[in-house]
């Protein structure tokens, strides 16, 4: 088959049955710059299925979801430089499940300067600031602060804090 594209759909490979309409539905999101379905793989399903667009994960250029069948399993790239937003607008519109596992809360800052901070590996005894004891050359601290007034902890009273 000659690579054509119709409606922002790349027509190179074959689609499994359902699939050109349901993308042309797809296609319909203004964020959307191109559809790319890719090669079909078949398999052996004994329940009845009707065709499903589900998004698997983010990729560099966009979305890859996964178009099914009870016969066959397709690959469908969706392009666009909004992935958030085009995802939203497929399960709003019932045109795609999301299978991507929801974003976490933001965690709110750590007190303390400098913070998060950043583990190392001390070359010479400094003193923690947290509890006032010596961290012994060698061992693990946390290094917080702005140079060049690094301040350093013990691994134990930072995560207590």
């Amino acid at each position: 088959m000659a690579k054509y594209r119709t409606n922002k759909i790349k027509h190179e490979h074959s689609m499994i049955p359902g699939l050109r309409e349901h993308l042309e539905r797809v296609a319909a999101c203004p964020d959307i710059h191109g559809i790319l379905p890719g090669p079909i793989h078949p398999k052996r399903s004994a329940a009845a299925r009707d065709l499903t667009l589900s998004i698997q994960y983010e990729i560099d250029t966009g979305l890859r979801c996964l178009a099914k069948t009870a016969q066959a399993v397709q690959e469908v790239r969706i392009v666009t430089d909004r992935p958030a937003e085009v995802r939203r607008w497929l399960v709003e519109q019932g045109l795609a499940e999301d299978r991507l596992p929801p974003a976490p809360p933001p965690q709110p800052p750590r007190k303390g300067p400098g913070t998060p901070g950043k583990q190392v590996v001390l070359q010479f005894d400094q003193r923690c600031a947290a509890c006032g004891r010596t961290v012994a050359a060698g061992s693990r601290a946390i290094r917080v602060g702005a140079p060049p007034a690094w301040e350093y902890l013990h691994v134990r009273c930072f995560r207590s804090r």
